[in-house]
């Protein structure tokens, strides 16, 4: 891409399209990637302003969503490493807010809430790839991509997430 002034507005209007396109789904992923849904609606405006920093290093090879969403996927895995790091030093973390409203909360069959306290519980490269393939659909490429690690990576994340849910689940069977 043309890296002029032309070249840069045209750029930026697509992160601009790509932001507002995506920014709900993305704040869906990294919330349950994190926990935490207000963090990870600062992860994504994060991930916006330093994707509009970043636009030198944007290749065409891949859509300016999924490259936002990468910048995404990697806050929040690197938000969770340094919260689990700072949980193991002691140092005081306050317990995440829930992902929903109250109301919503309430309505929430057991079988749900409990998927959901499994999932926080699966390391943050196993949880993502798990809520990329089955959350949101991505193929098994577009999630290697996207976590920026090879297929058979993925493939080893998901297998090793599944079978901790399965155990964890098991009453549910």
């Amino acid at each position: 891409m043309d890296s002029g002034p032309d070249g840069r507005a045209l750029l930026l209007d697509r992160l601009d399209e790509a932001h507002r396109g995506s920014e709900a789904r993305a704040v869906a992923i990294a919330a349950r990637i994190t926990g935490d849904l207000a963090e990870a609606a600062d992860l994504v405006q994060e991930a916006y302003l330093r994707a509009r920093g970043s636009l030198s290093r944007y290749r065409d090879e891949t859509s300016m969503e999924r490259w936002l969403l990468r910048i995404v996927v990697n806050l929040a895995l690197k938000h969770v490493r340094w919260r689990d790091v700072r949980r193991r030093l002691g140092v005081f973390i306050p317990t995440p807010a829930p992902c929903s409203g109250t109301d919503e909360l309430a309505s929430r069959s057991d079988a749900r809430r409990d998927l959901e306290a499994a999932l926080q519980q699966l390391p943050a490269k196993q949880r993502a790839a798990f809520v990329l393939r089955h959350v949101e659909g991505l193929t098994l490429a577009e999630v290697a991509e996207t976590l920026d690690v090879s297929t058979s990576s993925v493939k080893t994340h998901l297998r090793r997430a599944t079978e901790k849910l399965r155990r964890d689940l098991r009453r549910w069977e």
